[in-house]
């Protein structure tokens, strides 16, 4: 008897769209949070989880299955996640005021209109 990874799987791997949107909805809750713990933000969480999904779907061919799915999902969101790790180390965000000119204290300087 096929289990219900296996028939998943199985409609992934012949290219169902459905089967993608179904394998996001069982199991992107409990990845994001995997994501969410290891990269501390929201937003980089999502960003992870998606590049995860997508590097799982272009790589599905590659599945052998000697892992649950969950299990396979699980490692790649953990990797995606520290590349987004990675990657915020490398360019750490900046306060805009940090980009700002320095008029000194007090000095304004108005732009005219672009007309």
């Amino acid at each position: 008897m096929i289990t219900q990874n296996a028939s998943l799987l199985e409609r992934m791997r012949a290219g169902d769209d459905g089967a993608f949107e179904e394998c996001v909805r069982a199991y992107s809750t409990r990845l994001l949070a995997v994501a969410r713990r290891i990269v501390g933000n929201e937003e980089e969480a999502h960003h992870a989880l998606q590049d995860g999904f997508l590097s799982a779907f272009k790589n599905i061919g590659a599945f052998e299955g000697r892992a649950e799915l969950g299990t396979w999902l699980h490692g790649i969101i953990v990797n995606a996640a520290l590349i987004q790790l990675r990657r915020r180390r490398r360019h750490p965000e900046r306060s805009i005021e940090d980009s700002l000119p320095d008029f000194g204290e007090g000095e304004h300087q108005l732009i005219p209109p672009v007309l």
